[in-house]
């Protein structure tokens, strides 16, 4: 409880002016005390009460930014998917009228290369919608709870999640942990390292086998996360306006799948646990991500 305060005393003083004359009974030094009791209840109560009312005005004003955001994304993400949604509907539209064209021509050729350039577009349809999945996935993350878990747990699910891409590539995937357990959000830990190392093997240099080390380290504040490739590289100046747009492609690697969400997921998540996300890369020798977040 807190010391009395100066108005609390001299409400004792005041009582014991106009009462000099009346013997000082244990009763009545017990009456004064609970009067002088119930001033200090009184303050604490008030006190609390106008933290109770602050922390509640911060987690509306948290809460409002929160649905602002999601609103801003929403508008964004919105309009980016119908505008890819629309000009790959266009490019089927015209493949189906050339199919058409050709379909009594003979021509083998020309009916494959239409054959396979359909099947491009149905693929990327179904990346559009599994990324659309994907990130109303990672949005009702964002306000999920933190919870303790093994590292080598972390490890496995990524390495799970990853299964397809690590199939088709066949990476090396190194993991260095310097703790054993970890208390975040799990779903958002696997999202940014699983972006990450997707985009270091999917921009891997020609015939190169694909090297991604993943270390994770920690102070007393903060996790740090960093994912080192072996590819391509980029150019960081020319792609720095750019780097984190929704939909943005930093390369034009043409066989290259997905729908440039990656890096914005990675930001977005780490800007919600006040959090930096530093690049160094290099074209043709490879590019290093150092994240931080808060662990508070």
């Amino acid at each position: 409880m807190s010391e009395p305060k100066e108005y609390t005393r001299l409400l004792k003083r005041q009582i014991n002016k106009y009462l000099a004359e009346t013997e000082q009974t244990s009763g009545l030094k017990s009456f004064l005390d609970a009067v002088n009791s119930s001033y200090l209840y009184y303050e604490e109560d008030m006190r609390l009460t106008h933290r109770a009312t602050q922390i509640s005005s911060e987690e509306l004003y948290r809460i409002n930014q929160q649905l602002k955001e999601s609103n801003e994304f929403l508008d964004t993400f919105n309009h980016g998917l119908a505008h890819d949604l629309k000009n790959h509907a266009t490019n089927v539209s015209s493949m189906i009228q050339m199919l058409k064209k050709y379909f009594n021509s003979g021509d083998q050729a020309k009916l494959q290369q239409i054959l396979e350039r359909l099947e491009d577009s149905s693929n990327h349809f179904l990346t559009i919608i599994q990324g659309f999945q994907y990130i109303s996935n990672t949005e009702n993350s964002l306000n999920s709870g933190r919870e303790e878990f093994y590292a080598e747990e972390l490890k496995e699910e990524i390495f799970k999640e990853s299964a397809f891409i690590i199939e088709k590539y066949n990476p090396s995937l190194h993991f260095h942990f310097e703790f054993e357990k970890i208390v975040f959000s799990k779903h958002q830990l696997k999202t940014i390292v699983n972006n990450l190392v997707s985009n270091g093997i999917k921009y891997s240099k020609p015939d190169v086998k694909p090297i991604i080390e993943i270390s994770f380290s920690e102070t007393e504040s903060t996790y740090s996360i960093e994912v080192k490739d072996n590819g391509l590289g980029m150019d960081l100046k020319k792609n720095e306006k750019k780097l984190y747009q929704l939909f943005s492609r930093l390369n034009n690697k043409k066989d290259t799948e997905g729908t440039g969400l990656g890096l914005y997921l990675v930001k977005r998540l780490v800007d919600r646990n006040k959090g930096t996300v530093k690049i160094e890369s290099e074209l043709g020798v490879g590019t290093t991500f150092k994240i931080s977040l808060s662990k508070f």
